[in-house]
């Protein structure tokens, strides 16, 4: 009978945590629509979501990349960018989201409907993924995390910069990292920390300057308050806690170094693109681009 009853209390849980994260996506998502109806955004109506740079900025250098590789050019270089620019350097920036792959499940004449209701699934990924946190880190179903992850994915921080695209990965991500942090700290377990933070480097690294510094903060708070907790001697404390400091900083570093390759290549292109060149000139860390060009006019 007691093997009975535990049996259909954890089968009773599972479902609650299933039903707690299928709305944890679904509830912000299903508010972001419900505006978007509100707006008559198409195709509720015939306005685009699309605004600032969002629409004269991102638009345009996913329309390149889908373009890029449709006909098969490299993703090195760009003429219809400006008189000409370094797309691998745009790409790195504003298109690594791996969402972006997306687009090419839909017809080009689409980008902007694709970009705009792409907001809506990754605002409900947010309230996903931070409902998991929640669950992981107080070991409970509780209905209250179904607000909070709300919250999450409806912030002001969203509210206001909802349109920079290229940022909203990291936010996914971010609970994630924090639930691998606390692993690390608690059990001594990197790797989610390390794939998740890498993941984070490699979609948009301007995010992830900020992630990385709140990091900081975060598992040194964190690593306080496990300290004075921990029931060992004083130097087996110490040991544990220089250990995971360690530990910390390799799968950092480690992270960092997963997520390079992107940094890297760019790097190699605008060396090679400075190297390149009909006579000697004096280099101009200002105007590299106007160097390239005056040799290739001189060609």
């Amino acid at each position: 009978m007691n093997g009975n009853k535990t049996t259909a209390t954890s089968s009773a849980e599972r479902r609650m945590q299933r039903g707690i994260s299928v709305l944890a996506f679904f509830v912000p998502a299903f508010i972001m629509l419900v505006l978007f109806i509100i707006r008559g955004i198409y195709p509720f109506g015939d306005r685009s979501f699309l605004f600032s740079d969002m629409y004269h900025q991102y638009m345009p250098f996913l329309s390149e990349f889908v373009h890029k590789i449709k006909a098969g050019e490299g993703l090195f270089y760009s003429y219809n960018v400006g008189i000409g620019s370094n797309f691998l350097a745009l790409y790195v920036y504003y298109l690594a989201s791996p969402f972006n792959w997306l687009v090419f499940l839909l017809p080009e004449g689409l980008i902007m409907e694709f970009m705009s209701y792409l907001v809506i699934l990754r605002i409900g990924l947010m309230g996903l993924t931070f409902s998991v946190y929640l669950r992981k880190v107080f070991g409970k179903e509780d209905p209250a995390a179904l607000l909070f992850s709300t919250a999450y994915a409806l912030s002001g921080y969203l509210a206001a910069y909802n349109w920079n695209v290229m940022w909203l990965d990291c936010l996914i991500l971010l609970p994630l990292i924090l639930l691998g942090a606390e692993r690390l700290v608690r059990e001594g377990k990197w790797v989610m920390y390390t794939v998740t933070l890498g993941l984070c480097i490699l979609t948009n690294y301007y995010i992830s300057i900020m992630i990385c510094i709140f990091l900081v903060l975060y598992f040194g708070m964190f690593l306080i308050t496990e300290y004075y907790t921990m029931t060992e001697g004083q130097s087996r404390k110490a040991r544990i806690v220089f250990g995971r400091i360690g530990r910390f900083a390799f799968a950092s570093l480690l992270a960092g170094g997963l997520a390079a390759v992107h940094p890297a290549r760019s790097v190699l292109f605008y060396g090679r693109i400075l190297a390149i060149r009909i006579s000697p000139v004096r280099w101009s860390p200002i105007f590299p681009c106007l160097i390239c060009w005056r040799d290739i006019a001189c060609a």
